[in-house]
């Protein structure tokens, strides 16, 4: 483009973009008719709100960590498209009494994301300001709660008539709750691992470190010490074990009594390391109990019952429960 210009040629620059050419669809003709007269009955449970919700016991705040200033982060750039739709939903936002026109030194910019339907759905990058706000002390809901507080809806946004209903990620239907075969599909569809490299593959799409033992399921006979070989996700943990190993009687009589045939229940030896009932055993008051409660509590601050299930599919100790119940009580976060 810049060698047309320079040779003073004359050119049209255009911006391609996709429109719904399609009118919205009237009330009527995206619900049942057998629906209407009960929708009609009990209608303002779908009236559209106008304002903010009423004032609560505990109303939302944002609190700032002292002595940090205000966060004021520049727009994106956007194509021109997309800038009128983002002036289309903030003028929406003010004519429903959502949001008001401020003159605040607080800016956070806003990204479009296309919806199922088609259309756009305005979000907003509060990253910048989640960095200075004092972490609540509230837990994320689960989507349990969340799926029971699931009332009242825009009728545009409603499916009526249905024998499921998709919500979350997840699928209500007459049988209860299910995960929605659309959001992991690329890991029900991922190939069987047939090698170590495969399988940190696998690991890489389905996340982390909770999802080792349905990667373990998959694998193919032969793989057993490969496998193993990455059960535990953080290598100096392996090298600490195994000098507690030697130093520690207790775990030096249980290492006798499976070199010998003698232990009973479930107990293996591999690389070193003793597991019970495959999962690596570690003493009561080993260093590094600590550090692996920290580890997979830190990265989601779930509760005790989650928390412990995560660990005990990787570990074993006695006393776990109490341990971990301990952590969480001393959490700064929960």
């Amino acid at each position: 483009m810049e060698q047309l210009v320079r040779k003073g040629r004359d050119g049209i620059l255009l911006q391609l973009f996709s429109i719904n050419a399609s009118q919205p669809k009237q009330l009527e003709s995206i619900i049942p008719r057998e629906v209407q007269p009960l929708l009609q009955k009990y209608h303002e449970v779908i009236v559209v709100p106008k304002g903010l919700p009423p004032t609560c016991s505990h109303d939302h705040r944002i609190p700032l960590i002292p002595g940090k200033g205000p966060v004021s982060v520049r727009p994106y750039k956007y194509p021109h498209f997309q800038k009128s739709e983002i002036e289309r939903l903030v003028n929406e936002l003010l004519a429903s009494g959502v949001i008001r026109v401020s003159n605040s030194p607080y800016s956070s910019p806003v990204l479009l994301v296309k919806k199922h339907d088609g259309s756009w759905r305005m979000c907003i990058d509060h990253r910048e300001l989640n960095k200075i706000t004092i972490k609540d002390k509230f837990p994320i809901p689960f989507i349990d709660e969340l799926l029971d507080d699931l009332h009242g809806a825009k009728p545009e946004k409603c499916a009526f008539g249905q024998t499921e209903v998709k919500y979350l990620g997840h699928v209500i239907f007459h049988e209860g709750v299910a995960v929605d075969p659309e959001k992991i599909s690329a890991m029900v569809d991922w190939p069987k691992p047939k090698n170590v490299k495969a399988l940190r593959g696998f690991l890489g799409v389905t996340g982390k470190d909770n999802v080792v033992a349905d990667a373990l399921s998959r694998r193919e006979e032969g793989m057993q010490g490969e496998v193993l070989a990455l059960f535990l996700p953080i290598p100096n943990w392996t090298t600490t074990l195994k000098e507690e190993i030697e130093s520690n009687s207790t775990l030096q009589q249980i290492l006798k009594n499976i070199s010998k045939g003698e232990a009973m229940g479930p107990w293996k030896l591999h690389n070193g390391l003793i597991f019970f009932k495959d999962r690596s055993y570690l003493a009561k008051d080993s260093s590094v109990i600590e550090e692996i409660i920290n580890q997979f509590h830190g990265s989601t601050h779930e509760g005790v019952q989650k928390t412990l299930h995560r660990i005990q599919s990787t570990f074993y100790w006695q006393g776990m429960r109490k341990h971990i119940k301990e952590h969480i009580r001393s959490c700064e976060v929960c």
